[in-house]
């Protein structure tokens, strides 16, 4: 892990630590259908909107995970399902989650 902006609100997960995490411990069928909605966020070619949450220096390439913790409480805001062409609403079961909330 690298060195988190906690006093910002925010920790980064290396790309190639989430992609072992997203391909061993996320049931295949979620896998695909998050992938088929958002992209591989660890593709070169990822289009541009679905790259909110994606952060990039000469360092690496990391997941953005906004949080703030309290001792043993994390606060993790649930990311919107959607992008400005398609503001689902957050309940809805049509839109797959964002790679930053699986």
């Amino acid at each position: 892990m690298v060195e988190n902006r906690t006093e910002w609100g925010l920790h980064l997960i290396p790309m190639e630590t989430y992609r072992e995490w997203f391909e061993s411990e996320i049931p295949e069928d979620l896998r695909a259908n998050v992938t088929a909605e958002w992209g591989e966020p660890w593709s070169e070619d990822l289009p541009q909107d679905k790259t909110v949450m994606i952060y990039e220096n000469e360092t690496g390439k990391y997941i953005v995970i906004p949080a703030v913790r309290f001792g043993d409480v994390w606060l993790m805001p649930q990311p919107a399902r959607g992008t400005g062409r398609t503001m689902t609403p957050f309940t809805t079961a049509m839109l797959y989650p964002q790679h930053t909330s699986t």
